[in-house]
């Protein structure tokens, strides 16, 4: 993937998050002492963003230091850069309006075209495929992105480093990048199995984090894990769904699944500061050494057995 000799690669920023520093302004407005968006408890994440609604929230966000640094990296690679922003839902217009004008009276340059939507992944190419850019705080709208044939790189102003950006931007404009897996590409056989009694031995945060973060990797979803994952959380069981650094998730498909189909606007998550990739590679050498370290003779539990049992037949 990378840039093509026919349609020039559009660059587009997200504002929220990338540009201007919603999160602080959340958390504010929620009452967080702490300043922490994620410090939000979920009975406020709701009436905050509803707070929100037909006011001038977005024209009086603060930008962010590092955004005058981050336009000015992103024209070492182009003449021109766009912007591409959600609206906040149930105030579609309104927050267009005032998004528009902290645009205006924030940004220099002034960006190309401004595209305020909730299905960002329409602009992930141009009409001949040629793949855009899109530099964006939120996981799934990168997954979404690459899926409909783009190139994303995930960047939170108060969370990443410009660097990370760079070293994205060079990787595309060289034509070295690797397909990225879209999501839903890994079999569930594929994906660590990160046990609670595993995750108390893992660097990991719990958040309270917006459904829209998340990025679902996996193929299949079974029906009975599903009626399972709902008797769990009337029984209030329900375990927070294990995501990568990115909020990909690496454990909790199905938790996910019945979010979803409940609508909850929020999740509870435990957030490994690492890739899945990294997470895979290091608890697949783990089990490698965890697997030869089981005496067969005396198996203890039901995993050490089934290994054993294994063994044998092969």
């Amino acid at each position: 993937m990378s840039q093509t000799d026919n349609t020039p690669t559009e660059i587009y920023l997200d504002m929220d998050g990338v540009l201007a520093d919603f999160f602080a302004e959340y958390a504010k407005l929620a009452g967080v002492t702490s300043g922490s968006y994620r410090d939000i408890p979920p009975a406020k994440v709701d009436p905050t963003l509803n707070k929100m609604i037909g006011t001038d929230f977005f024209a009086r966000l603060p930008m962010f230091p590092s955004a005058q640094k981050l336009m000015q990296l992103i024209l070492n690679y182009t003449d021109h850069y766009s912007i591409c922003s959600s609206p906040l839902r149930g105030d579609h217009k309104n927050s267009e309006h005032h998004k528009r004008v902290w645009i205006s009276k924030h940004l220099n340059p002034q960006p190309k075209d401004i595209v305020i939507t909730g299905r960002k992944s329409k602009w992930a190419t141009q009409p001949d495929g040629t793949p855009n850019i899109l530099i964006d705080d939120r996981g799934k709208n990168i997954s979404d992105w690459i899926a409909a044939g783009g190139y994303g790189i995930k960047y939170q102003a108060d969370e990443d480093s410009l660097e990370s950006v760079k070293m994205g931007l060079d990787r595309f404009f060289r034509g070295d990048v690797e397909e990225p897996k879209t999501p839903e590409s890994y079999s569930r056989q594929e994906l660590p199995q990160v046990t609670s009694e595993l995750l108390n031995n893992i660097p990991h945060t719990l958040e309270t984090v917006d459904m829209e973060y998340l990025c679902p990797v996996q193929k299949e979803i079974i029906k009975e894990n599903l009626v399972k994952q709902f008797k769990r959380l009337k029984e209030n069981k329900f375990n927070p769904i294990v995501v990568d650094k990115d909020y990909r998730i690496i454990n909790g498909h199905h938790r996910y699944e019945v979010l979803k189909q409940l609508n909850s606007g929020y999740a509870e998550v435990a957030r490994i500061p690492f890739t899945l990739e990294e997470v895979k590679s290091v608890m697949e050498k783990w089990s490698a050494k965890y697997k030869k370290s089981i005496n067969c003779s005396d198996p203890k539990g039901f995993s050490q057995k089934a290994h054993c049992a294994g063994k044998k037949k092969s």
